[in-house]
C-alpha cells in the first residue's frame, strides 16, 4: 500500500542510568515489574516464585523508573521475562543500572545486539538457574566487567538515539 513501517524499540532514560559499582551488591537477583496471575504473566510469576525459592531475591511489582534503578543497582542480576516475547523497557532499565541481566530471548535482540550480548539468555527454568549459579560464582571483577559491558551498551540505546533515528527516517 507504499506505506513505510521503521521499528523503533524501547531505549534506557537518562534517570536509569546507575554506573556499576556505585551500589553495594546486598541481593543476587532482582526484579521491577508486574506478576500477577493473568493469563499472559503466568509464566513469569511461575518462574519468580521459582527466583525467590532458591536465591536472595528482590521483587518489587511497581516502583519509580528511579527507584528502579536502585533496586537493580543493588542486586547482582537483573532478571526478566517478556510476557509475549517482545523488546521489552526492562531490558535496558537493567543494563543501564549496571547490572547483568539474565533474561528470556526476546523478538529484536540479535538485530539491536548482533555481536555482543551484554546479558544472558535462557529458554527454560533449568537454563535461567544454571545461568544464575554461574555467574553468582564469578570473581568480584569478572561480574564487573560484565556489569560495564550492560552499562556501556545501554549508553548507545537511549531515548535520544531513538528520536535521532527517527529524525533520519523522516527526511
Amino acid at each position: 500500500y507504499g506505506v513505510k513501517a521503521h521499528w523503533l524499540p524501547f531505549a534506557a532514560d537518562e534517570i536509569h542510568f546507575l554506573e556499576p559499582g556505585k551500589l553495594k551488591r546486598h541481593y543476587d537477583v532482582g526484579f521491577v515489574g508486574t506478576y500477577n496471575d493473568t493469563i499472559y504473566q503466568q509464566e513469569r510469576k511461575d518462574l519468580l516464585m521459582s527466583l525467590y525459592t532458591t536465591y536472595d531475591a528482590h521483587p518489587i511489582n511497581y516502583t519509580t523508573p528511579y527507584d528502579a534503578r536502585l533496586i537493580y543497582g543493588a542486586c547482582k542480576i537483573g532478571w526478566n521475562k517478556s510476557i509475549m516475547g517482545e523488546l521489552n523497557m526492562r531490558t535496558f532499565e537493567i543494563m543501564a543500572s549496571g547490572t547483568c541481566m539474565v533474561t528470556d530471548e526476546q523478538d529484536g535482540m540479535s538485530d539491536l545486539f548482533p555481536f555482543m550480548r551484554p546479558f544472558l539468555t535462557y529458554n527454560s527454568n533449568k537454563e535461567m538457574k544454571s545461568l544464575i549459579n554461574d555467574y553468582l560464582k564469578l570473581k568480584e571483577e569478572d561480574r564487573f566487567a560484565i556489569e560495564t559491558d550492560a552499562y556501556n551498551t545501554a549508553t548507545k540505546h537511549t531515548y535520544a538515539h531513538r528520536v535521532e533515528e527517527m529524525l533520519k527516517v523522516l527526511e
